[in-house]
């Protein structure tokens, strides 16, 4: 089987034990599942989690211009007090 998508922070669901899930733009994985079997995981290529775009990743899954000019990764959301 085989899945494409953005690596990012997993889901998780209550229960016991805790369901851990790579969630992708089409379909999850459910990482409780694939626990003991042999995984292959391939870079392809970057791609901001704002924009899209195929640039190097800066910080937070964010290219640079989309890191400083988006609310999302502002100094706010990063560092709350």
């Amino acid at each position: 089987m085989q899945y494409e998508g953005v690596l990012k922070k997993m889901q998780t669901e209550l229960g016991s034990p805790i369901q851990y899930y790579l969630v992708f733009e089409s379909d999850f994985l459910n990482m409780n599942q694939v626990l003991d079997n042999q995984l292959q995981i391939e870079f392809i290529k970057h791609q901001c989690i704002n924009c899209g775009n195929d640039r190097p990743i800066y910080r937070q899954g964010f290219c640079k211009s989309c890191f400083f000019d988006i609310p999302a990764a502002g100094e706010w959301i990063m560092r709350p007090n």
